[in-house]
């Protein structure tokens, strides 16, 4: 799929773009860090994402009651009114990207696999939740062509999810922003 343009009228898509764009000096800064900075984002749109318009709710991380074999989903976001939020985020870094181009994209297609797994509990798989898996990548112009080879593969025929995957960034200095809804 191409590029959408931004705003993309999904409350959460925006509000981690803006999110993105805001921390852009601090992701770039991250994206070296050896580890990876996930866990980093993971703790903080826990703490932003039922602050945005739209969403409200409470937010965890590293839920265990999502999946029925004991996998963890990075997010969970629950409002009673517009549904749960289950989301898998991916987080672009030089650990995975430098030395492999395809690794940025790899991650996250295994992270779509997990989701389409048939591992999901009944109570987070009702008409009123969404399934996200999210990448952010930072960088696109030292990450050795990471980003353009993600979304080179995003829009082959062969890619599974080829028809719900989307990205966007908030402007041309922000970090791109990458979505699958399932």
């Amino acid at each position: 799929m191409p590029a959408v343009p931004f705003p993309t009228n999904n409350a959460l898509i925006d509000g981690i773009a803006n999110w993105a764009g805001n921390n852009v000096v601090k992701l770039v800064r991250l994206y070296s860090v050896k580890g990876g900075w996930e866990g980093w984002a993971q703790a903080e749109l826990c703490m932003e994402i039922p602050l945005w318009p739209g969403l409200g709710g409470q937010c965890s991380r590293e839920d265990t009651e999502v999946f029925t074999n004991h996998d963890r989903a990075d997010l969970l976001h629950e409002n009673p009114w517009t549904g749960k939020k289950i989301i898998e985020l991916k987080c672009q870094s030089s650990g995975q990207d430098v030395a492999n181009i395809q690794g940025f994209a790899t991650a996250y297609a295994i992270d779509a696999g997990k989701i389409q797994t048939g591992n999901r509990r009944a109570a987070h798989n009702t008409a009123t939740d969404t399934w996200y898996v999210i990448g952010i990548a930072p960088s696109d112009s030292g990450d050795g062509g990471a980003v353009e080879a993600a979304k080179a593969r995003f829009s082959q025929p062969n890619w599974a999810y080829r028809n719900s995957t989307h990205w966007t960034r908030r402007d041309q200095n922000s970090p791109w922003i990458f979505w699958t809804i399932y």
